[in-house]
């Protein structure tokens, strides 16, 4: 009897697992496949197997001579500056994750749910107007440097927009909720 009830909630479940697997992966599949296609005419694919483009990820060529080959170390740097922000993202989210969903956790059963509403505000905004509110902070006539200025601390405003700060801090800001999130739940 209960064998039986385990399927029919598999069974019903399935439509919506297949929409969601194919979502996910769908996308993913298409550039899988594009990535090793050849280039075509203006800017389309050829169907022709070409692992070309993989090649010039990590490899470039000399132009003089095709036959020199050399590491793409403009490619290589941008990979590694990636993994070291994504790296310093997670502890900075985990040193401040942690700490919080501990506090939200041992909060007042009647408390919790208006910490935990505060942790999912910054949801309902869009990422995109996220993002220029974090601009108009750190720009060279922002906030951040208006105040600094302003208590003497600096004279003259500090460059912060498009430096590796600036991407850590959008980062952590977006990540910090969904650190949380989860480490409460657990």
């Amino acid at each position: 009897m209960k064998r039986d009830s385990h399927r029919w909630k598999w069974i019903l479940v399935s439509p919506a697992l297949v929409v969601l697997i194919l979502a996910a992966s769908g996308p993913l599949l298409i550039v899988a496949v594009y990535s090793v296609l050849s280039p075509g005419n203006m800017g389309g694919v050829a169907w022709d197997f070409s692992t070309e483009a993989w090649f010039r990820v990590f490899f470039k060529r000399d132009i003089f001579d095709p036959e020199t080959v050399t590491l793409n170390a403009d490619h290589l740097a941008v990979f590694q500056r990636t993994l070291w922000l994504s790296f310093q993202t997670t502890l900075i989210c985990a040193a401040l994750g942690f700490p919080t969903a501990w506090f939200i956790a041992t909060r007042p059963v009647n408390r919790r749910m208006v910490w935990l509403f505060l942790i999912t505000v910054p949801f309902w905004t869009n990422l995109l107007i996220r993002t220029f509110a974090i601009q108009e902070l750190i720009r060279n006539t922002g906030t951040v440097n208006t105040v600094l200025v302003w208590l003497g601390l600096i004279r003259e405003p500090v460059d912060l927009m498009y430096t590796d700060f600036a991407v850590l801090l959008g980062m952590s800001y977006v990540f910090l909720p969904l650190m949380v999130l989860p480490l409460y739940a657990a």
